[in-house]
């Protein structure tokens, strides 16, 4: 297609109204760069109307003077909001004409205009990922101030043959999430279990309790069947030590499910309860008939998941990088290293 003018396509804010157009947009994109579709207008509108999440103020849009969605780009943060997650997807057929660069700027604009959100004397941060394929990511993100920092792998296992049993420590057992009684508890041990994850912030209670309700009462493919806890004790010295929260399916695979959050308490670990969950996940989805179990790992990771999924089968589909650009410097809250 023609280049065009930059000045010539319209920049707005989003409305639940475009979600079809947005959605489709980006699985153009995705099929671009792994033949697969990213996502679907159930998700999306999933996230669209989440707490702490406004499109009117935090999606920007680039329409062709034709009227078509060439662009798209948006933030994401949470309290105590020192990490912005941003993104920007531009249609193929219309890179090279600035629409990135507009996107990564009117997104930084806002991340400067909400600085007062953080406490004093934080370090706050941009993050973005791309897929180590992206042709465009290692020359425009640098480009505009960001450095590449960590990569991620997308891992998977196809669920064929004889999968291995779950081996349990003493006094461990499996059972299924009970949303009406446990939705407290297994948001308070996640946010334990994940204080060794390389990045992690830790979120007001309030408000993380608030987006996980959203996503249990308004995710389309949320089963309580399909995450795992991990627990010691009866009744009311019942103890969660490890979990394995899962999704039935993923948008660009139906048959493929997807493990959502996979953490062991502290003092648990070494026990071979990772590895059991690991297996009887698998195990379970195989018996509901999904073909493969994927996952998203820190290809670093500070605690050595990556040689637990390796040792359970699983192997790395996809690599994805990570960017980071300081935006003000003073006190970082994240994990950079495991504590004793």
């Amino acid at each position: 297609m023609a280049t065009q003018a930059a000045e010539q396509f319209k920049l707005r804010h989003a409305t639940l109204d475009d979600i079809p157009a947005v959605v489709e947009l980006r699985n153009i994109c995705s099929m671009e760069e792994t033949g697969k579709p990213e996502t679907d207008e159930a998700r999306m509108r999933t996230r669209w109307c989440g707490p702490n999440f406004d499109p009117g103020r935090q999606v920007w849009l680039v329409q062709s003077p034709e009227g078509q969605l060439v662009g798209y780009g948006g933030v994401w943060h949470m309290p105590p909001h020192v990490r912005y997650w941003t993104w920007c997807t531009v249609h193929p057929d219309f890179r090279g004409q600035g629409i990135g660069t507009r996107l990564l700027n009117v997104t930084e604009d806002y991340c400067h205009q909400n600085l007062s959100q953080a406490p004093d004397g934080t370090r706050v941060i941009m993050m973005r990922g791309a897929n180590k394929t992206n042709p465009y990511a290692p020359d425009l993100f640098p480009a505009n101030g960001y450095a590449q920092i960590r990569y991620d792998w997308f891992m998977v296992i196809d669920l064929n043959g004889v999968l291995p049993e779950p081996t349990w420590a003493d006094g461990v057992r499996v059972r299924t999430f009970v949303p009406e009684r446990d939705l407290e508890a297994v948001y308070d041990a996640d946010n334990e279990f994940f204080k060794d994850h390389w990045g992690y912030i830790p979120t007001p209670r309030e408000d993380g309790l608030k987006q996980w309700q959203h996503w249990i009462e308004n995710d389309p493919d949320f089963d309580p069947d399909v995450w795992f806890l991990a627990v010691t004790g009866e009744g009311d010295d019942e103890q969660i030590v490890g979990i394995s929260l899962c999704a039935p399916k993923m948008a660009e695979d139906a048959d493929m499910a997807y493990v959502e959050s996979l953490a062991v308490r502290r003092e648990f670990r070494r026990k071979g309860i990772g590895l059991a969950l690991l297996h009887h996940t698998f195990q379970a989805f195989a018996q509901r008939g999904n073909a493969r179990v994927a996952l998203h790992v820190d290809a670093q990771s500070l605690t050595g998941a990556t040689r637990l999924y390796e040792r359970a089968g699983m192997h790395v589909e996809r690599e994805y990088h990570d960017y980071e650009k300081e935006l003000r410097a003073g006190q970082d809250l994240s994990t950079q290293t495991l504590s004793e």
